[in-house]
């Protein structure tokens, strides 16, 4: 390339962005000459850089207009000063860089004021006391130490941790926000398995906080809304509807092989003549017989365990239908109330949700009169008794319920059929 013969030489693009080629002195170089690219940075400076070939100058020349023209050059803008600020600042971001930097520590201050330091101080002190788990392993761990000490959640409620576990399984427990609590437990079908399995969730976390998976203070699912229930209807079933049940039950235990041991009928004597609640109703064993009383021991965590209920005559009038008795052996195995249940809407019979229990505590109080002696048979307070079991009954429809006695030809074929064995 020629060099020209008059300098400066100016370089430009739209009249609005130029830089100057300046010829200098240069003893170190061939020529004897060097060339000074100058430009505008914008603010009232001047930036410049130096070739010793004019080619070359030109080329940078050329680049500098260009990114003059597209707003690309820092010259363009920024001083010296700015530019050593900005290589400070990226230095310091490291590989974050400025930009994302600024962010993060903008919307730190707004979680934390102006204290933001001493906020990352307190947390890191805090979190280095945590030893962070997943959901998977939290819940396996939860399990664990439950059946250690002797209970059978992963059987009862292992259903509730195993979809939560599912859900989240490779997120840190601590790190669950109580929106996305909120968000899971909305999915549930009603308002009463939704409270259910907040319920359960929250014993999970506070277990996890106790164990140091998650730090102290509120739980981020307690801060989730606590579903509101209706209250519940005290359903009863007539003693008609009942004795219906107990006879069905009867002739499947006398001609039903595959239910000679009676579960069925025990399950409808330990609810309706007892008062026993499910779990309680399939804990029972032939044993906890004590001539006309019933000896409840494997009752409802948290309520009264070690009682003793009447067995009134017609209880124990149906109990002799059954001849399979086992010292040991349970009255009526797992799932045998929901069996009963099912039988009972075989029958056509409309069976409430917990109706043997409320008719049997509403008849047992009117027959008594003593709501105090009843709440013991059944394991609860008075209050309770009140709000959840008690429906008001005539003392003649109360006494009723317990002289439902096994028909004469029931009788007659259970005597028949024990003679031939």
């Amino acid at each position: 390339m020629p060099i020209p013969t008059k300098f400066p030489v100016i370089v430009s693009r739209g009249g609005s962005f130029r830089a100057k080629i300046y010829q200098v002195k240069d003893e170190d170089a061939k020529t004897g000459f060097a060339y000074t690219v100058r430009w505008g940075s914008g603010r009232g400076g001047v930036r410049s850089l130096q070739r010793r070939k004019f080619e070359v100058a030109k080329e940078e020349a050329v680049r500098v207009v260009d990114q003059l023209s597209r707003g690309i050059l820092a010259g363009e803008s920024l001083t010296q000063q700015d530019i050593l600020l900005l290589d400070e600042l990226k230095q310091i971001a490291g590989e974050t860089g400025p930009a994302m930097a600024m962010r993060e520590w903008e919307q730190a201050r707004k979680l934390a004021g102006p204290a933001v330091i001493e906020a990352c101080k307190h947390w890191q002190s805090r979190a280095h006391k945590l030893e962070r788990k997943s959901v998977y392993e939290i819940v396996e761990a939860f399990l664990a130490d439950k059946k250690t000490n002797g209970f059978q959640t992963a059987k009862t409620q292992g259903s509730i941790f195993r979809a939560f576990q599912s859900t989240f399984r490779d997120r840190m427990i601590d790190e669950i926000k109580a929106h996305e609590f909120k968000d899971y437990l909305e999915k549930a079908d009603d308002l009463e398995t939704r409270r259910t399995i907040r319920k359960r969730l929250v014993t999970l976390c506070r277990w996890a906080r106790l164990m140091k998976h998650i730090e102290e203070g509120v739980l981020e699912i307690e801060r989730t809304a606590k579903p509101k229930l209706k209250k519940a209807e005290i359903g009863v079933i007539s003693p008609a509807n009942f004795e219906e049940l107990l006879v069905g039950a009867g002739q499947l235990t006398l001609l039903d092989p595959s239910h000679s041991r009676g579960e069925l009928l025990c399950a409808a004597i330990l609810s309706g003549f007892c008062g026993l609640r499910r779990a309680e109703v399939h804990g029972q064993i032939w044993d906890d017989i004590d001539g006309v009383e019933l000896i409840v021991t494997r009752s409802k965590e948290g309520t009264p365990a070690d009682r003793r209920i009447p067995i009134c005559p017609a209880a124990l009038a149906w109990l002799k239908l059954i001849k399979k008795k086992k010292r040991g052996e349970k009255m009526a195995p797992a799932y045998a109330v929901d069996a009963l249940r099912k039988f009972g809407r075989q029958l056509g019979l409309k069976l409430p949700d917990n109706c043997f229990r409320h008719t049997y505590i509403s008849s047992r109080v009117g027959v008594t009169g003593n709501v105090n002696l009843v709440s013991l048979e059944a394991g609860n307070s008075p209050a309770i008794i009140h709000r959840h079991y008690r429906r008001p009954l005539g003392k003649a429809e109360a006494q009723s319920w317990f002289k439902i006695m096994p028909p004469v030809a029931l009788a007659k074929l259970a005597h028949r059929l024990a003679k031939t064995e």
